[in-house]
């Protein structure tokens, strides 16, 4: 079997010129492999088909095995002026990212198109079963199968967002510092906080609400990173040791009504300020086997 890709130049609008052949791949016959024998079926066939952002290259991905679980990547030249450059194994699904980066969606692999080498492995927290590219803040992202959406560097593949979305239009949405927004309540079960010095422990949506809330963090982020100044859009976050992590214990002893309203009296423990144990170190204040929270 022959596969091929053709390019058609529509520059001038009109669609006139002759089609052009960018690769040309030859399958024997002997090297399929099906039940009923040696045959052809579309799992060799050439899948995944993307330009380069400036047009300067096409991305596509095939296989000549069926039982394959990965498939070839190919990196073709538009122009034909370079040969084509060829990754064994790659990713039966893979998309090109701005002009020099390819991300495989089946092994999360980051791979620079210049080198031929990843600049990133294992990027995502589950499976992936879509992605794509924002340009204008090169920002990659990641449809997981459970329902969240990450978003990494397009550059170097580094976690920059997690958005986990829940019924009726409520979300969470997390860096890997643990600056985040939501639409959730306070006082929601839905997510709990979980800090390396006491594992034991989940806490409140609310512990750190004053500290790390970050109103519309998912379009600060887009416009700061086009704007290449996210440094001065999100200021420092303080110290996880130096935050207050416990909630007073509040007690409502008693209810006197008042000339207009009811008059609530409450006493309430003092609240002390967790520390974390001597020698305790935290590279990341805030962690959870799928990022920082829930």
């Amino acid at each position: 079997m022959v596969v091929r890709v053709w390019i058609l130049d529509l520059a001038d609008g009109t669609g006139a010129g002759a089609p052009r052949e960018l690769a040309k791949i030859v399958i024997p016959l002997a090297a399929t492999n099906h039940e009923g024998g040696p045959g052809f079926t579309d799992r060799e066939t050439i899948s995944d088909v993307t330009f380069s952002d400036d047009g300067k290259r096409v991305v596509f991905t095939q296989s000549g095995d069926t039982l394959a679980t990965l498939a070839d990547l190919y990196v073709v030249d538009a122009d034909g002026d370079a040969a084509a450059q060829k990754v064994p194994g790659f990713s039966r699904h893979a998309i090109a990212i701005g002009n020099d980066r390819v991300f495989a969606l089946d092994t999360q692999v980051l791979l620079d198109i210049a080198t031929g080498q990843p600049v990133a492995r294992d990027m995502g927290q589950a499976p992936l079963v879509r992605a794509g590219w924002i340009e204008r803040s090169n920002l990659l992202w990641g449809a997981t199968d459970d329902g969240a959406i990450e978003f990494w560097d397009g550059a170097d593949g580094s976690l920059q967002l997690t958005f986990y979305m829940f019924p009726d239009n409520r979300f969470f949405a997390v860096t890997p510092g643990g600056r985040y927004d939501t639409n959730l309540g306070p006082d929601t079960e839905m997510i709990r906080w979980m800090v390396p010095d006491t594992p034991w422990q989940s806490l409140g949506a609310q512990t750190f609400m004053r500290d790390f809330y970050e109103p519309s963090l998912y379009a600060k982020l887009l416009d700061c990173r086009a704007a290449s100044n996210c440094g001065e859009v999100f200021q420092q976050l303080p110290a996880i040791a130096e935050l207050n992590r416990v909630t007073p214990e509040v007690k409502i002893t008693g209810v006197r009504q008042g000339a207009d309203a009811a008059s609530h009296h409450f006493s309430g423990a003092r609240p002390r300020t967790a520390r974390s144990p001597p020698g305790r170190h935290r590279s990341n204040p805030l962690t959870h086997p799928r990022g920082p929270c829930c």
